[in-house]
């Protein structure tokens, strides 16, 4: 979090959180069907230590039956950290 100030004095706690979401077929190759990018911002009067963050996927095209890994990259456009999560998915 980053402290700032709005226009009336009052100081707040500034979160940016970024998420880029890929999926990858089972062999490791893009899936071009989905790309998505999401911004998320809060502000706080305290400093957020934990946050429930709910991220949405939406495909734009259909997927072949079979075995797919969605990657989920976060970024703290803050402190510039990162961290991936990974879920495994079939459809049939």
């Amino acid at each position: 979090h980053e402290s700032i100030i709005d226009t009336k004095g009052n100081k707040f706690y500034l979160t940016n959180i970024t998420t880029i979401i890929t999926m990858s077929d089972d062999q490791g190759n893009e899936v071009p069907s989905i790309e998505d990018i999401q911004n998320y911002t809060f502000k706080s009067h305290n400093k957020i230590t934990e946050f429930y963050l709910p991220i949405d996927l939406d495909l734009t095209s259909r997927l072949l039956p079979g075995n797919y890994v969605i990657n989920y990259n976060l970024i703290d456009a803050i402190s510039k950290e990162d961290f991936d999560i990974q879920t495994n998915i079939t459809i049939s």
